[in-house]
């Protein structure tokens, strides 16, 4: 197995870290009898990035299952474009059916549903449009082939706890990384892989609280606001201003590499990061937290 993505798989962002045996990708692979993996994700990473640099390495491998994660950090972008994400994902997608693997391809989570979120109505509306246009792009590439299976977030209710987030509300506790393993797991049962083994239930804990949110907000939030605000202001501005119903033209048309952070070093020790015990590394989504 080969998990391709960004940090919503690797567990890792700003002064967010989750233990690598912890992630869905690693209970997954704990739950399919016989099975090991190779962690290919990348904080921060977009669709094209998987493509450069994460799919020659999976193809290489020749997988019986590989599963992505991606699209967060493409839509957050102000030079998103539906129809260059359709065509990426989809070559992402083919490449590693071509190479003999069983896909599993996840939707993303509905950031509307999860509360609070610092987002203007508007600016939540249009981020919720670009969810839907990424999730409807894996519905269809689904359908055309049953060697693709969705992880569907969207439908994993208990996202909707604080408890199954990080303190930055971005990326997801170990507790959000097991309901996403549940999740995995039913989607690939009666699949021609070994059929993978329910995982027990959980109790989902109290979300961090507000001391945890400070020291977060005090140790990772506002240095990373102030080595990329110049960034990530312009992007939100864009996103705002788009017209409600058309989603799909966006004001600015470049590729959103101004958005692309550099690198920061996040704070040592454990701050508000879930179970974790250490700092992670920079994710661009973060900023939306």
């Amino acid at each position: 197995m080969v998990a391709l993505g960004d940090s919503l798989s690797c567990g890792e962002g700003v002064g967010i870290h989750v233990e690598p045996g912890q992630t869905w990708a690693a209970q997954l692979t704990d739950a399919i009898p016989g099975a090991s993996m190779i962690q290919m994700a990348v904080a921060g990473a977009r669709v094209r990035d998987v493509i450069s640099h994460q799919l020659p390495r999976a193809v290489s491998q020749r997988p019986d299952l590989a599963t992505v994660l991606v699209g967060l950090n493409d839509i957050i972008r102000s030079g998103f474009r539906p129809d260059r994400f359709r065509a990426e994902l989809g070559v992402l997608v083919h490449s590693l059916r071509a190479a003999g693997a069983t896909v599993l391809l996840a939707t993303l989570h509905d950031p509307g549903a999860l509360r609070p979120l610092p987002l203007t109505k508007r600016l939540r509306r249009q981020l919720v449009a670009r969810v839907a246009i990424v999730n409807d792009t894996v519905w269809a590439l689904a359908a055309a082939d049953d060697r693709i299976r969705v992880l569907d977030l969207a439908g994993i209710y208990d996202l909707r706890l604080l408890g199954a987030w990080e303190v930055d509300r971005v990326h997801f506790s170990p507790a959000g990384h097991r309901l996403i393993a549940d999740s995995a797991v039913r989607a690939l049962t009666g699949s021609d892989l070994p059929e993978p083994v329910p995982l027990p239930p959980q109790r989902i804990p109290g979300a961090p609280g507000r001391p945890a949110r400070i020291r977060w907000v005090l140790a990772c939030g506002i240095p990373w606001l102030i080595q990329h605000g110049g960034r990530v202001a312009p992007a939100a501005l864009r996103m705002g201003v788009e017209r409600s119903g058309r989603p799909e033209f966006l004001a600015g048309t470049g590729d959103g590499d101004a958005f692309q952070p550099a690198a920061v070093q996040p704070a040592r020790g454990r701050v508000g990061a879930g179970l974790g015990e250490h700092a992670g590394t920079p994710e661009v989504a973060g900023a939306l937290g």
